[in-house]
């Protein structure tokens, strides 16, 4: 009688669990049971009418509550309506799965499914689903016409291991955040960085340097995963194409022929998405008046004018071999035109989304200039360090000095950084010259891979 007290005391706490979140007692299958059915009539034998009474009670146990499992939507971000792209749906998947104590899938019982946020129309396919034999319910999130973040709440009704029904259209769980924007690139959410300017590439193959490409959307969020971004270069070899992780993705330029003396590197990177226009009503999509900026062909922007000039490399995309500026006329381009927009023209192409960068492919030669010959008295002298082609020296060159005699020196600027400013003149370097008497001084200036010693100087001291 003991062991059939505990058996039925287990049963009573496990019917009784209710689990917030990922674990939520369900229905469960129910196996008809007559309580009647397996009481033993024959009281002559009491041990062994005991004995049948305990195998009989765990033989008809009910299958027990369930819980219910979250799945991850798919995909996580969506594309506002209008701005979908082969990259990027504008809906999701949204599921769960309902499984019984023993970890079988629970079917024919309904989850009810609600949006947190509604932002802008989003909408489910449907509110209600049964599961089917695999105990999966799910509906489908389309997103609406404003950025946002919604989820969808999950609600069902409870019931105990017993077969009772202990709550009804309970709240049981959320799904993960599903986050809903436009996703596409914008011509002016684009632009390039580099950790270096001045690469030591003008006299060494394969020097590398990291392009990294950052690209919004029209409101700023990071572009879909997985947007390529295609660049080209001038000289030396950059890799064709990167996809986008979080609004970024990197390529290696390295250095190689053909090298140029002027030292210049151009690297162009360019994608397609939206021209940028002023969305004065706030609907996320371009309406008949709104005022836009219409773009010429990619170019690279070497003076930093914004606009292009006679002489900066281009990408000829009509193959006029000549650039096409932009067209005040032109009809926008891009995704997420209005009906009415699309009627009048708009939103037949993509635009070019695009930014430039120009590095310095930096020689191993460094001169100083003035040529250091002479120091009469105390005094502070600025020498500029540069390349063999005038520009400035690679990242990580160094002037040193050593003297011997009555002369104390302090150096300011001694190494060139990685970002030096004017790519195109010199590195200045300050030498402090405290003098008490004669002296003579060395002054070494030396590429991080410049062979030997590097290019010395010696300077005469007089007080």
């Amino acid at each position: 009688m003991v062991s059939l007290l505990l058996r039925w005391l287990a049963l009573l706490s496990v019917s009784l669990i209710l689990v917030g979140c990922n674990e939520v007692p369900v229905d469960a299958s129910n196996s008809d049971s007559d309580s009647s059915s397996n009481t033993d009539t024959d009281s002559d034998d009491d041990s062994t009418d005991d004995d049948d009474s305990d195998d009989d009670t765990t033989a008809t146990l009910p299958a027990g509550a369930g819980f219910i499992e979250i799945l991850p939507p798919s995909p996580t971000s969506i594309a506002l309506q209008g701005y979908a792209t082969s990259g990027l749906a504008d809906f999701s998947k949204v599921a769960v799965r309902v499984l019984d104590f023993s970890g079988e899938p629970v079917a024919n019982h309904t989850v009810n499914f609600e949006l947190t946020n509604a932002v802008g129309g989003a909408e489910l396919s449907w509110a209600s689903q049964a599961t089917n034999a695999s105990g999966e319910a799910h509906t489908w999130l389309s997103a609406g016409s404003v950025p946002g973040v919604t989820q969808v709440e999950f609600r069902m009704n409870i019931i105990g291991a017993t077969g009772t029904l202990l709550e009804t259209n309970r709240h049981v769980a959320t799904s993960q955040p599903i986050n809903m924007s436009t996703a596409v690139p914008v011509t002016d959410g684009i632009s390039l960085s580099t950790n270096v300017f001045n690469p030591e590439g003008y006299n060494y193959d394969g020097v590398p340097v990291t392009i990294t490409a950052h690209l919004g959307d029209m409101h700023r969020n990071p572009v879909a995963d997985g947007t390529l971004v295609n660049f080209i270069t001038n000289t030396g070899m950059i890799v064709g194409s990167c996809p986008t992780t979080n609004g970024t993705c990197n390529a290696v330029w390295r250095s190689a022929a053909p090298r140029f003396t002027d030292g210049r590197i151009h690297i162009l990177a360019r994608t397609e998405g939206n021209d940028a226009f002023v969305d004065t009503n706030g609907n996320s999509r371009f309406d008949v008046g709104e005022t836009y900026t219409p773009q010429g062909e990619p170019f690279v922007d070497a003076n930093g004018s914004d606009s292009h000039t006679a002489g900066e490399f281009f990408w000829d995309r009509d193959n006029n071999n000549s650039y096409t500026a932009a067209n005040p006329a032109a009809v926008y381009k891009g995704y997420g035109c209005s009906d009415a927009a699309v009627t009048a023209g708009h939103c037949a192409e993509r635009a070019d989304v695009f930014d430039s960068i120009t590095l310095v492919n930096s020689g191993s030669i460094i001169t100083l200039n003035p040529v250091p010959t002479a120091i009469s008295g105390s005094q502070t002298v600025t020498y500029t360090m540069v390349d063999q082609n005038g520009n400035v020296p690679p990242v990580g060159s160094t002037l040193a000095i050593s003297c011997e005699g009555d002369v104390e020196t302090t150096l300011f600027n001694q190494t060139v950084p990685g970002n030096p400013g004017n790519l195109f003149s010199g590195w200045q370097v300050g030498v402090t010259y405290a003098v008490d008497g004669t002296a003579t001084c060395a002054i070494t200036v030396k590429s991080p891979n410049g062979a030997g010693a590097g290019n010395r100087y010696f300077v005469s001291v007089t007080p």
